[in-house]
């Protein structure tokens, strides 16, 4: 009787031994599809901040050529003045333009330093001063 339970036992078993590897084997597919979504929203994550960094230092490149435009508004002012052509308001007046493009300035560089970080973190990696 000792032998003859001992090779039944597995039979009457086998029920709950396949639900287990069924189980075992939905975990399984579980992971790896978390896995794999979070590897492509890894590469999402990457992309777009890449994009990012990119479109800004577009935006900066044009932003320079403006506020080099606007100095030599000021410098072409600012020699009419020595000249004794016009008031020096007038030169007060040409800088004010030439003052905001350099904030503008100021302020997407600033962005694109942000845009910046985001992609070394998308990246994996740490941003250290």
């Amino acid at each position: 009787m000792g032998v003859t339970a001992g090779l039944t036992l597995p039979i009457f078993d086998s029920g709950r031994l396949n639900a287990s590897l069924d189980i075992a084997k939905a975990q399984s597919n579980l992971s790896v599809a978390n896995y794999n979504k979070a590897v492509v929203d890894a590469v999402n994550d990457v992309a777009r901040a890449a994009s990012q960094v990119e479109t800004m230092a577009e935006k900066n490149q044009h932003q320079r050529q403006i506020e080099h435009d606007a100095q030599r508004v000021v410098g072409l002012a600012q020699a009419r003045f020595n000249a004794g052509i016009i008031a020096g308001s007038r030169v007060s007046q040409a800088k004010i333009p030439a003052l905001r493009e350099h904030c503008n300035g100021l302020i997407l560089q600033g962005q694109w330093l942000d845009a910046s970080i985001q992609l070394t973190s998308a990246l994996g990696g740490g941003y250290h001063l």
